[in-house]
């Protein structure tokens, strides 16, 4: 599983950061979770990065950072509750433009799945122009509708199906979480539109995390697509640096 991941080490801060293309997408091949919409995609990261900080020595006080993005915040939260329940120290999960259906999705119907894919597929670039923001670069844009021409439509519609299912099941998860979030907004979808947010707004993600997480701290990014870690490197560096007090912290991005 080694080929599924980038790794890297920062001597000024002290951390380790691995990042891992989730099944089916950017290197990672679907075969290795041939059913996605029954989970398991968590088990494979924490058993990855278990095998990577095994090999690490004079770990000391590790503590661990799980940081995800768009779906990846569904997996940063089953991920940290997997270290938890392996005993080992997540001190802080970061979340980048998140979101929580929360409502139990249909049954998947395995059998029209393909024309589900085909009409996704049809009309995702038309989709796309809501993701992107007056500061997104044209070269990032291009890049990502690239990417989005490459996904295997019927395998990513099984895996959302998953989350879907694991919505429901969240708030008790974050009841049980202790440990410090940061959660960088900056779009809100509203019946299936999404507009960027501004300073001093509420959005129902965001509501939702306060209803159950004890120790969450906000940023918004204003003037930004559904990307403001690429929009706007320079501030959500700053508010993860600062985030990020502690030293001898390895971080795990999904």
């Amino acid at each position: 599983m080694h080929a599924l991941c980038s790794r890297g080490y920062d001597s000024k801060h002290g951390w380790l950061h691995i990042a891992v293309d989730l099944p089916g997408h950017g290197d990672s091949p679907s075969s290795i979770l041939p059913e996605p919409e029954k989970g398991g995609t968590s088990e494979l990261v924490v058993a990855l990065y278990q095998e990577i900080i095994s090999k690490i020595e004079h770990q000391g006080e590790l503590s661990t950072v799980v940081y995800g993005h768009s779906m990846g915040t569904r997996f940063a939260f089953e991920i940290a509750e997997k270290l938890q329940m392996s005993k080992m120290n997540t001190s802080h999960i970061i979340l980048i433009d998140g979101s929580w259906l929360g409502a139990t999705p249909p049954v998947l119907d395995m059998a029209s799945l393909a024309s589900h894919a085909r009409a996704y597929r049809d009309t995702i670039q038309d989709r796309l122009g809501m993701y992107f923001g007056p500061r997104t670069s044209k070269e990032f844009e291009s890049k990502v509708r690239a990417e989005f021409n490459e996904l295997d439509y019927v395998y990513a519609l099984r895996m959302g199906h998953y989350y879907g299912v694991f919505d429901t099941l969240l708030p008790a998860l974050l009841d049980n979480i202790k440990v410090k979030v940061l959660a960088i907004v900056s779009q809100e979808n509203e019946a299936g539109v999404r507009r960027s947010v501004k300073q001093g707004e509420v959005t129902a993600y965001m509501a939702f995390l306060r209803a159950h997480l004890s120790e969450l701290t906000e940023h918004i990014v204003e003037g930004t697509g559904h990307y403001p870690h690429v929009d706007d490197i320079d501030e959500v560096t700053d508010v993860v640096v600062k985030f990020l007090d502690e030293r001898n912290t390895s971080m795990l991005e999904v």
